[in-house]
């Protein structure tokens, strides 16, 4: 077996060449594809940082959903392929191990537990010797642990989903720490400024008959901490404060979901509901979601639920799998790209460019945020040249001006990205609505229906947002 720190098998080593496209030139069909380097020497200065040799740079993955490592690996690299002959890494090559987060519990990651958070980012640096590591559950919000100890220990992390992390922990820890989502604070103050520009002062038509006809008062609701958990509680601060400046009403909750606890989450959603709440935003994973719409059933209570635009809020289980009584409420904001079919998805085209014979990569429900992850990883690395280095990495995603063609129209009606003044990614965000007539989305037969957009996946910039109805639930208008 081949060391790792061996050079590329064959004569030539990687293409010396690489195609462009667009005008002007991107680095792949991607539409949010960095600047393109279509040429670089493939000798460069060596080993510049831990995880950085003359010929790789190792990332480490955390292993998606908790699958086992040695059954994930072989799916991830086609993406990994991809990025490999389609970048400019001038010299080296990306080089993955896929591991489990938490060997304790036989692939089952317990992935809120700070301490488990906590050996797994002295694995990734004192026994895997990454240059940088992906996202460490694409599910869970409460990873800061983890990614606050990678950063102790000079390791730079990309993660795709959301997290409780707000735009001030990323730049505190720069160069170390990226995201492809929008960072939390920014997310609550987003969902403040539309909420107080279309909904608030008007009746909550988007809920059960009971609020239909009362004029909107907000709730957010979030699952309490519990165990060893890392990440604590989230910051609602700046949803509350928007909504204040439009003398709109707003309260916390915070619901008892670790210790499963249902009869004190019925009793906060009873308090809620006499309270004449309309509208409740979840800070939850999809799970805890679930959790609170099924407790909401019991108690005979149907209010608006506003989606703030959490990363896995967009998938398609977020919304089929909940009662449908309740999920015919749910609208809100879309902070990824606009859900589009699974052949118009770059992380498609990039799986079928190396495995053309691969007839089903649907089932790959994890590959959309593994692929962000490495483009996020991949626009830094080829950008920060020979001498790469967590400085030249961050510095270098910060000069790029990424082209973003046709961002928030169509074809593809992606989001605009870049990084110049932040250390995330997406820089706008959608709106959506859960519709049971919609075609959908999901592999899963238990889901019915599916995520309808707003004007065919139109993106909003903060202070930019429709006065009133913006078109939720318009039926007689295209889903997307």
């Amino acid at each position: 077996m081949p060391n790792a720190d061996d050079p590329p098998e064959g004569p030539e080593g990687p293409p010396r060449v690489r195609r462009c496209v667009g005008n002007p030139p991107r680095q792949t069909e991607d539409p949010q594809s960095p600047p393109c380097v279509n040429f670089s020497e493939p000798t460069n200065v060596g080993a510049t940082w831990q995880g950085v040799t003359a010929h790789t740079v190792r990332v480490a993955v955390p292993s998606p959903y908790g699958d086992p490592p040695e059954s994930a690996a072989p799916h991830l690299q086609p993406i990994v392929d991809f990025f490999n002959a389609r970048y400019e890494f001038h010299g080296r090559r990306l080089e993955i191990t896929v591991f489990n987060p938490d060997p304790s519990s036989e692939g089952a990651a317990r992935t809120r537990d700070a301490s488990i958070q906590q050996a797994a980012a002295i694995h990734v640096d004192e026994e895997l010797h990454a240059f940088a590591s992906t996202t460490w559950d694409f599910v869970e919000m409460r990873a800061t642990t983890y990614y606050d100890e990678l950063a102790r220990r000079g390791v730079v992390s990309v993660d795709s989903a959301s997290t409780f992390r707000t735009g001030g922990d990323l730049r505190a820890k720069w160069p170390y720490q990226w995201s492809y989502a929008l960072p939390f604070d920014e997310l609550q103050r987003t969902l403040g400024e539309f909420s107080c520009a279309s909904l608030a002062g008007h009746h909550a038509r988007y809920g059960g008959a009971a609020v239909a006809d009362k004029v909107r008062r907000f709730a957010t609701v979030y699952a309490a901490p519990y165990g060893n958990a890392s990440g604590g509680r989230p910051d609602t601060s700046p949803f509350a404060e928007r909504l204040r400046g439009c003398s709109a009403e707003h309260r916390s909750a915070e619901f008892p979901y670790g210790s499963l606890d249902s009869t004190g989450t019925k009793q906060i959603l009873l308090d809620l509901a006499n309270e004449g709440t309309t509208t409740i935003t979840c800070l939850c994973t999809v799970g805890e979601l679930h959790h609170v719409m099924k407790e909401a059933d019991q108690v005979g209570y149907q209010p608006e639920w506003l989606m703030p635009g959490l990363a896995e809020h967009d998938n398609a289980r977020t919304g089929g799998l909940a009662p449908v009584t309740q999920r015919s409420h749910m609208f809100g904001l879309l902070s990824g790209n606009k859900p589009l079919p699974v052949a118009d998805e770059p992380w498609y085209w990039a799986y079928k460019e190396v495995r053309p014979d691969y007839s089903n990569p649907t089932t790959l429900t994890f590959m959309p945020r593994f692929y962000r992850d490495l483009l996020v990883l991949a626009a830094g690395i080829q950008a920060a040249g020979r001498n790469l280095t967590p400085n030249t990495f961050g510095a270098a995603l910060q000069r790029l001006r990424f082209s973003n063609p046709g961002a928030g129209q169509a074809p593809y009606w992606q989001a605009r990205v870049g990084f110049s003044n932040d250390t995330t990614m997406i820089d706008d965000v959608g709106l959506l609505w859960w519709s049971e007539t919609a075609g959908s989305q999901s592999r899963d037969a238990l889901v019915k229906g599916g995520w309808c957009v707003v004007a065919r996946g139109a993106r909003y910039s903060r202070g930019q947002w429709p006065r009133g109805d913006p078109g939720f639930f318009a039926m007689d208008k295209p889903c997307r």
